[in-house]
C-alpha cells in the first residue's frame, strides 16, 4: 500500500496509520488458520450477541445495571 500511492500531507499520514495498524496486528489476522480451527471471525456475530444481551436485560421490568461496591 505504501508503494502504490501519490499522497501527501494529511492523506499520507492517514495511510501511514493504516499501514502501521496492519503491520502491528499481522499476527492477529491469520483468518485462514482461524477458520480451519473452527473459530468465528465475524465481529458482527459477537456485536449482535452483546446487543441482544444488553437489550434483553434492559427491557425486563425493573432491571438495571449497577456496579458492585468494593470494600
Amino acid at each position: 500500500m505504501r508503494a502504490m500511492h501519490d499522497l501527501r500531507g494529511k492523506k499520507l499520514n492517514e495511510l501511514e496509520k493504516i499501514c502501521n495498524y496492519f503491520e502491528n496486528n499481522k499476527s492477529r489476522m491469520e483468518y485462514d488458520q482461524y477458520l480451519n480451527a473452527g473459530y468465528p471471525i465475524a465481529s458482527g456475530v459477537i456485536e449482535g450477541a452483546c446487543g441482544h444481551l444488553v437489550k434483553d436485560r434492559m427491557e425486563r421490568s425493573g432491571m438495571r445495571w449497577k456496579l458492585e461496591k468494593c470494600s
